[in-house]
């Protein structure tokens, strides 16, 4: 308990309140029995039901099984946003051999990030270590730290929220 609503006041400041649960009520919440793993992310993303994706440092269209099949999926998409340190097979779906890019009408946003040397902080890994690492180096051209992207988009969202008074689930971005 001590450590989510030491997480949730960090997100909702002075708005995480015992009355409220501490924003916990903010959070989406998984469904009973959903399974979120790659292959049934690929599955939803070829039947439509998936339509947006973020990859931070990831790569779907290689990083599974049926790679084909995964990069013939992301087709569907409406919008493809990739933060990473280089276009990989994910980024460029859209080339590959047999395909006519004009035929796929998926948006793809590429945001360049910066790599563990060009910033500071923790990180952990596979092997379950914990570790500071100090900046070696400035990231190149507009490449930024990957959470200083996910701050401006989150900083642009509560903008475009606080606007919309209609907006669903807004306090939940609102309060943050």
């Amino acid at each position: 308990d001590k450590y989510i609503v030491s997480l949730l006041k960090a997100w909702y400041g002075d708005n995480a309140t015992t009355e409220n649960s501490f924003g916990f009520n903010y959070l989406p919440k998984a469904k009973t029995g959903a399974n979120y793993s790659h292959i049934p992310m690929i599955e939803g993303i070829a039947k439509g039901t998936i339509q947006g994706l973020w990859c931070w440092g990831q790569n779907p269209a290689s990083g599974g099984p049926a790679s084909n099949g995964a990069r013939k999926a992301l087709e569907n998409l409406k919008w493809l946003v990739i933060a990473d340190l280089w276009l990989n097979e994910t980024a460029e779906f859209w080339r590959r051999p047999g395909v006519v890019p004009a035929d796929i009408q998926t948006e793809v946003i590429v945001l360049p990030a910066a790599g563990s040397y060009e910033k500071e902080g923790s990180i952990s890994n596979s092997g379950r270590w914990v570790q500071w690492r100090w900046k070696a180096v400035n990231p190149p051209g507009e490449a930024m730290p990957d959470l200083e992207i996910m701050n401006l988009v989150m900083l642009k969202l509560k903008e475009l929220y606080e606007a919309d008074t209609t907006a669903p689930n807004r306090e939940a971005i609102t309060k943050l």
